[in-house]
């Protein structure tokens, strides 16, 4: 406060003798409580390296991780003179400081280029007054935009800061990567639309969830599997995923994970796709090879 309002020690410290006095407070002795101006120049000191160090932690940046998502946006649009609020879809970059994944912001974006976003999180940092010279690292998902080994966002980074940096790649996006390419083999099918293909197998698990379960279907034993009591929190889809699993190894399907309807089907969350396989197998007494 004495910064801030341009006091100094020796009236600092005469207000909070003062103070003191008035409310008649004393030390273990008895005495009445003085407030020196060299106490007061030091607390002042200490408080001086504590902002400025909470200011360089803010303005330096070890690591940070981005991903983007397409968010509800009001735009104002001007139409014959007249401005009309309305809600568009727009991308934007989610970006995070690491470790610790605390939020910093949000970049807007108008093309999906690597080279774009490149020079938009550049930016972004900057306009925030966030140094990257103490970068080490940048987390993402794996992404040919982002891990391109010539092109990729985090080689990029690497070009224009002149120096290597850790890849941080999420591993959960490689692990759906041995079901992918099966399932595109086995169903021999193409993408028509965001949602849509023309494999069999793709058609067959677009309505798998309002099939009947059979109490004979061919039980899979599956190993190493955590039992129920040991699972971790998950998230709904892969929650039911783990649901499903368990119940082909047990060869029992209860009555409310029948009921359950799994995720939408969407190209590029694969997770859903293998929840609504098990769906279909469980449905089947004899099953096709595929």
């Amino acid at each position: 406060m004495c910064d801030r309002f341009g006091v100094s020690d020796r009236v600092a410290s005469a207000l909070a003798t003062s103070l003191f006095k008035d409310f008649e407070m004393k030390d273990q002795h008895g005495e009445p409580l003085i407030m020196d101006k060299s106490k007061v120049r030091r607390e002042r000191e200490k408080c001086r390296r504590i902002v400025l160090r909470k200011r360089f932690d803010d303005s330096s940046l070890i690591a940070f991780s981005f991903d983007g998502r397409k968010d509800d946006t009001y735009t104002r649009e001007k139409i014959d003179g007249k401005y009309h609020s309305r809600m568009v879809k727009e991308p934007h970059l989610v970006i995070l400081r690491e470790p610790n994944s605390r939020l910093i912001g949000y970049a807007r974006l108008v093309e999906e280029s690597a080279e774009y976003k490149t020079t938009k999180l550049n930016e972004f940092f900057n306009d925030k007054n966030i140094s990257l010279d103490a970068l080490i690292g940048i987390c993402t998902d794996g992404e040919p935009t982002n891990t391109g080994t010539h092109g990729g966002i985090i080689r990029r980074f690497e070009l224009l800061l002149k120096r290597p940096l850790h890849w941080f790649v999420c591993l959960l996006h490689f692990n759906e990567l041995p079901f992918r390419h099966l399932f595109r083999v086995l169903d021999k099918s193409s993408t028509t639309g965001p949602t849509s293909t023309t494999g069999k197998l793709s058609k067959q698990i677009e309505n798998s969830e309002a099939l009947p379960v059979v109490s004979d279907f061919q039980r899979i034993a599956l190993e190493n599997m955590p039992p129920v009591a040991e699972q971790h929190e998950y998230s709904t889809d892969s929650q039911y995923l783990y649901d499903m699993a368990h119940a082909i190894s047990n060869g029992v399907v209860s009555v409310d994970l029948a009921n359950i309807k799994p995720g939408k089907i969407v190209h590029s969350r694969w997770l859903t796709k293998a929840a609504r396989l098990l769906r279909l197998y469980v449905t089947m007494k004899k099953p096709p090879k595929n």
